[in-house]
């Protein structure tokens, strides 16, 4: 299930349950960068880091969710310049997509969260339509 807290923000699960939520609290830039938080309750685990997106990466991973929803297989990954987040949707041909994560505080500390959630491809659309809202090319 995915829910729009405020325009700048998704529910990606379900709140009350697994999920994570991206929020983009400065949007972009003269330096072509948008600036936002990630909070991620997988589990027992949960946080909340700062994440960094350089422009058009949001909307790329948005094409391949797209391209994901229509054909339910092969990957849609975002692998940001900063790798803060990186995410991998990958669906099973029949509907079910696992999303696949790693989120760390500092490319440069070593700590970092690995994360798993089973979702259902009718969440995609509106993930897609939120990543293009976050980030217009």
């Amino acid at each position: 299930m995915r829910e729009f807290d405020t325009a700048n923000r998704i529910l990606i699960g379900k709140s009350g349950a697994d999920h994570v939520t991206l929020e983009i609290t400065e949007p972009l830039n003269q330096d072509s960068w948008l600036e936002g938080n990630l909070d991620v309750r997988v589990g027992p685990w949960s946080g909340t880091i700062r994440v960094l997106f350089y422009q058009g990466e949001l909307n790329r991973f948005a094409s391949q969710i797209e391209r994901l929803y229509s054909d339910l297989v092969g990957p849609a990954e975002l692998h940001p310049m900063e790798p803060y987040l990186e995410l991998r949707l990958c669906g099973n041909g029949r509907g079910a997509i696992i999303l696949k994560g790693e989120a760390q505080d500092s490319p440069s500390s070593g700590t970092y969260l690995v994360f798993r959630l089973e979702m259902d491809q009718t969440e995609l659309p509106a993930i897609a339509t939120w990543l293009r809202t976050a980030d217009p090319v």
